[in-house]
């Protein structure tokens, strides 16, 4: 008896301790600040410091060069002139050459407020995202509608759906996907409902714009 004790409670110590390394380890990655677009007071926007635990649906995120993504982000725009850039997936399938994404122009379009910083694509070394404005009002009255998750790391699909109105004809939903939004009210909405109105427009999005959660940022200044 007293050998299988032994062995029991090295077993036990054993588990405990990977249990404090993973708290640990979560405690570390819930813990790392990030810049987000949030509201600062009664009428205006702006980047603030946030924990990657707070982060919130439909957020805007400013990443920096070497950050790693604290949540599946779709990108829309970089410091590059094209607005790609440059990803590093080895914590999720062990590959270590860089993988390019490209944001969708209309996404640019909707969401980035213009400026001449946008406007002269003159990305200086003192440039950052913080130099960025994000239309809040629009990103309010858009919606995310993605497929649900799978281990699929090489194929998305998703839509942008940017509703002058929720009316027209509707059909039921698409059961493979969810709808998402920092509106939760529209978000709900529209979880009820595939809107039909042809003057809803949809960006459609792939794997091109998907920055996967665990993934880095490699080569590129900035991006959101």
């Amino acid at each position: 008896m007293a050998p299988m004790a032994i062995i029991l409670t090295l077993s036990a110590c054993r588990e405990l301790y990977e249990d404090y390394k993973r708290k640990k380890d979560d405690d570390k990655l819930n813990n790392r600040i990030y810049y987000v677009w949030r509201k600062t007071d009664e009428n205006s926007y702006n980047w603030v410091e946030i924990k990657s635990e707070d982060l919130q649906v439909g957020d805007f995120v400013g990443i920096q060069n070497n950050q790693f993504f604290p949540a599946d982000l779709v990108l829309v725009d970089s410091s590059d002139k094209d607005g790609s850039c440059y990803i590093e997936t080895a914590n999720l399938d062990g590959e270590t050459n860089l993988k390019m994404r490209m944001p969708k122009n209309e996404l640019k379009d909707f969401y980035v407020s213009s400026s001449n910083f946008l406007n002269s694509c003159s990305y200086s070394s003192s440039t950052s995202f913080h130099q960025i404005q994000i239309n809040s009002e629009k990103a309010h009255k858009s919606c995310f509608q993605v497929e649900k998750p799978d281990a699929d790391l090489y194929n998305f699909q998703g839509n942008v759906l940017i509703p002058s109105q929720i009316s027209g004809n509707t059909n039921q939903p698409n059961s493979n996907h969810h709808i998402l939004s920092k509106n939760s009210s529209l978000a709900s909405n529209l979880n009820n409902q595939i809107i039909t109105n042809p003057d809803i427009e949809r960006i459609t999005l792939s794997v091109d714009q998907l920055l996967p959660r665990g993934c880095q940022l490699r080569n590129t200044k900035f991006l959101v």
